[in-house]
């Protein structure tokens, strides 16, 4: 397996679609072809501006899959949580789609686990605080900048937001990402 098979399968999903498409001409000038990209099915979906704002607006407009109240304007947040160990520590970073009403809902956990939890190794005794820190913005943040970070999640799922858009099933996709924590 070469390492262009090995990024593929494990990020492929995740990439960026300027970097999907720049490692599609890459295998293509290195004569690789198209069946790795094939073989994982992933999809290079270009997206013009107006369909992604459109996007946008239709997550915004959605019910919030937390409360499932029709309570617009959802937002795209992230919290972090970090828990150590003597001899290590686990960092994480999910993503979160909600209403304002509850916003604080997503934070509460991480932020006071890391804060009880977050301190027992070298890493956590320097992690911890940019954890608390960066929570705290996150949680303080403008409806813009939930704007901004909802727009950088529509590009980087165009496809699969879009193919469940279609099938008129986007609340419950935002439900099934907020339960695997983003």
């Amino acid at each position: 397996m070469n390492n262009y098979s090995f990024l593929l399968k494990k990020k492929g999903t995740t990439l960026r679609v300027e970097a999907l498409t720049l490692l599609a001409e890459e295998l293509h000038s290195r004569d690789l072809g198209q069946e790795l990209i094939d073989e994982w099915q992933i999809e290079i979906a270009l997206a013009s501006e107006e369909d992604i704002h459109h996007l946008v607006h239709r997550i915004r407009e959605s019910t919030c899959p937390l409360c499932q109240q029709q309570a617009p304007p959802l937002q795209c947040i992230s919290q972090r949580m970090i828990i150590s160990y003597l001899i290590g520590s686990v960092y994480t970073n999910t993503m979160t789609i909600c209403c304002h009403d509850c916003k604080k809902k997503p934070f509460l956990l991480p932020s006071i686990l890391s804060f009880l939890v977050g301190w027992w190794s070298f890493r956590g005794l320097l992690a911890t605080p940019y954890v608390l820190f960066n929570n705290m913005v996150e949680f303080s943040k403008s409806s813009k900048a939930n704007q901004i970070a909802l727009e950088h999640f529509v590009r980087c799922y165009y496809s699969t937001l879009e193919e469940y858009w279609q099938a008129e099933k986007l609340d419950e996709l935002l439900f099934l990402i907020n339960e695997q924590g983003g």
